[in-house]
């Protein structure tokens, strides 16, 4: 049942631009919200899927920007239409044909129900091809600036990624930085149209809905997960933040003191860098503010900061002659370490340890406490899948299926994969729907204690 809701001002005129919150008062049935801003009509809306339970259920709707509530109540009958069922004869066509659907509606207990103005029956409908092929463009928003690792990414994959999808449609990629990719995602999630032609491509932000920052407006669980892609995290440094320099990636815990640089006290690479740290003991300042990677990079270049974390396959291109010189050094990597203390170590990377492996060498035990579990939690998640592409809440399920299977075809796409092995030494990881789908909906059951110790950890970075 699709829910309205309409803000007008004193006047009587409707507003846009108003944040709308629906919620269930009770747990008899779910909202899924389909607009949470008032459009130019001044209207917002929500779908509300019943529940088992007969009788009355509320409907909060609130006006997150002028503080306005109400309350609408549906009244739940035994009687009321619960299914609807359709026939179609004949039940296959080609494009351009028709068949002639019969609808036939019960009610809860699965009695024919006679009430119904049944509209549907004796129609002749044409088919509609909802997948984004057929000469269509679609256009993939990618949140950080273009030239970038991630950017560079997005451009070449999109180009194998359209020849796998069927009807072979234009894909173009359009920067939409911002708030560390919240803006891209705030923008896909809330204003896309849900018609196939829009993806959100890059890194997922975990942490902006499991700690409920205001400036994320998103839930994960709510958008259609098309596919995702694994690319390992590394931390490298300065080798001259020890007197001599550094010889092993265990010789940072000589340093005194040193700089790390970042973006975003919130940011996924800021929160690995500095809570790795952390956990391992060592002492550093914090540099944020950098506008991305290439900055911060720069930076290190300059040394102005010392030390910062990448992915492994833009340690190994844009990082590699910092490297080679010597003037650099990769430390660990990041890897998640399961509930019985197990972990997996990369074959592909074997430049530098494990972070679980270093912290053992260093310290004789595996690494413990509330950092490291909140550390952990983040690695078990961005760590398998660190970019995500996403179409909006609501998209047709042909359209779904049509960009997942272009998704998977590209990533298993054996030019695809050989570019990667023979420039980085190491595949990129496909994330399917099963297991993407699962890591969003872990979202909504996270330990309060990493929620709060999380919290601190971005506070302590934002003084």
């Amino acid at each position: 049942m699709r829910k309205t809701a309409v803000v007008r001002d004193a006047d009587g005129k409707t507003v846009s631009g108003h944040s709308i919150r629906f919620s269930l008062l009770g747990d008899n049935g779910q909202i899924r919200v389909v607009q949470g801003k008032t459009d130019a009509r001044g209207r917002a809306y929500a779908d509300y899927i019943a529940g088992v339970l007969m009788g009355q259920v509320q409907v909060e709707v609130r006006d997150l920007t002028s503080g306005l509530v109400s309350v609408v109540s549906i009244e739940l009958r035994p009687d009321a239409p619960a299914e609807i069922v359709l026939t179609a004869d004949p039940g296959e066509i080609e494009v351009g044909g028709r068949s002639t659907v019969q609808a036939k509606v019960t009610d809860a207990n699965g009695n024919p129900n006679s009430n119904v103005d049944n509209s549907l029956v004796g129609v002749d409908f044409r088919y509609q091809n909802t997948a984004p092929g057929d000469g269509k463009t679609i256009t993939v928003y990618v949140g950080l600036r273009a030239g970038g690792t991630a950017d560079t990414f997005a451009r070449t994959f999109a180009n194998i990624w359209e020849k796998y999808i069927p009807g072979n449609p234009n894909i173009i990629v359009k920067n939409m930085p911002g708030s560390g990719n919240m803006k891209a995602t705030n923008f896909v999630y809330e204003k896309a149209k849900p018609d196939g032609m829009t993806v959100l491509w890059g890194p997922w932000i975990p942490v902006g809905q499991a700690l409920g920052q205001k400036q994320f407006r998103a839930q994960y669980e709510k958008f259609e997960y098309i596919g995702g892609t694994g690319d390992m995290r590394v931390a490298y440094c300065r080798t001259d933040i020890v007197p001599g320099g550094m010889k092993t990636p265990a010789d940072i815990m000589k340093a005194k003191v040193f700089k790390v640089g970042g973006n975003n006290p919130s940011g996924i690479v800021d929160l690995l860098t500095r809570m790795s740290l952390d956990v391992l003991g060592v002492k550093y300042e914090y540099v944020t503010g950098y506008r991305g990677g290439s900055d911060i990079f720069a930076a290190m270049k300059r040394n102005e900061v010392q030390s910062t974390q990448t992915s492994i396959t833009t340690f190994r291109t844009r990082s590699a002659d910092f490297i080679k010189s010597g003037e650099g050094m990769g430390i660990y990597y990041m890897t998640a370490v399961d509930e019985n203390g197990k972990y997996k170590k990369n074959p592909y990377i074997t430049e530098m340890p494990a972070f679980p492996e270093l912290y053992q060498q260093i310290h004789g035990k595996m690494p413990s406490g509330e950092v490291w579990d909140a550390l952990n939690w983040i690695v078990t998640l961005v760590g398998d899948m660190t970019f995500a592409g996403l179409a909006p809440p609501g998209t047709p399920m042909e359209a779904v299926a049509a960009l997942r299977k272009g998704y998977e075809g590209a990533s298993n796409d054996p030019a695809f994969v050989n570019n990667a092995l023979k420039k980085f030494n190491i595949p990129y990881v496909f994330v399917g729907p099963e297991d993407g789908v699962k890591m969003f909906k872990t979202l909504s059951q996270v330990d309060p204690k990493i929620v709060e110790t999380l919290k601190k950890v971005v506070a302590s970075g934002s003084k």
